[in-house]
């Protein structure tokens, strides 16, 4: 695999590539960290510009009103999707940030900060699989946090 393809994966599907790259390329890590968390300046905005078809469309023009269903969506929709959904609904980018940290974003640091030292002596595929697996693993224990205290 390129190393090119990193960032790509990280931006399509940041745990599969993050998980790729600390198996088989342990120092691309820090970027793909920062790039994971500077994405979404770039996805929100370019959400607003984004026509949507028939009843999508609804969602142009939600605004403030719109950042109650932040926290759902957060859950609900990849990674890519949940900023350009949230640019087009007109939600500001600070509550779309909160919404993330409270999620996803800030699962990934844990679990990366778990995993380095289990994954020292493990080979890349192992490596791969363990912090997929974890990422899946932090992932659905917030999930189900989230819908126990709601």
């Amino acid at each position: 695999m390129t190393e090119a393809f990193y960032p790509l994966l990280t931006l399509l599907a940041p745990s599969l590539g993050l998980s790729l790259a600390f198996g088989q390329a342990r120092e691309w890590l820090p970027l793909l960290l920062g790039l994971y968390y500077a994405f979404p300046l770039l996805l929100h905005p370019l959400g607003r510009r984004l026509p949507l078809p028939g009843r999508l469309g609804v969602l142009g023009g939600l605004g403030a009103r719109g950042e109650a269903y932040l926290p759902l969506l957060v859950l609900l929709l990849p990674y890519g999707l949940y900023w350009l959904a949230a640019g087009r609904m007109g939600a500001r980018l600070g509550p779309a940030y909160a919404a993330f940290l409270k999620g996803p974003g800030l699962a990934v640091p844990l679990v990366l900060l778990v995993a380095w030292p289990l994954g020292v002596r493990l080979p890349p595929f192992a490596a791969t699989l363990l912090l997929l697996g974890l990422f899946l693993l932090a992932e659905r224990a917030l999930r189900w946090a989230w819908g126990r205290a709601g």
